[in-house]
């Protein structure tokens, strides 16, 4: 059955691996969290919050997974933390992303900033 679930298009892939929870979430020294609100509230989160965890590996890493998660008008609540962080599987959809399946994010020159006309 996990083959068949799907998470909305990843900007690197055409399919996206099913939505971690928190006890799937690889060791990091940096995450950055934030809430999906396109995301939230139906679909595989009905009725829940959809939240985001990138894993950084420096904290330079992370500033730029900030930076870009800050340019997209998708996400909000947008944090850097050193711990793992925990969310309610009751209330909370939580999907794991590292660099390797999530390119696009750590890349340095801002791709989802939007350009001025």
């Amino acid at each position: 059955m996990e083959d068949l679930i799907t998470n909305k298009e990843n900007i690197d892939s055409k399919e996206s691996p099913m939505p971690k929870q928190e006890s799937e979430l690889p060791k990091c020294p940096y995450y950055v969290t934030m809430t999906d609100k396109f995301l939230s509230g139906w679909g595989m989160a009905k009725g829940q919050t959809n939240k985001v965890v990138f894993c950084a590996k420096t904290y330079e890493d992370a500033k730029i997974v900030e930076t870009n998660a800050k340019d997209r008008t998708d996400m909000k609540n947008v944090s850097i933390r050193s711990t793992k962080p925990y969310y309610n599987p009751r209330s909370y959809l939580t999907s794991a992303k590292t660099e390797k399946d999530a390119k696009t994010w750590y890349r340095s020159d801002r791709p989802f900033k939007k350009k001025n006309r």
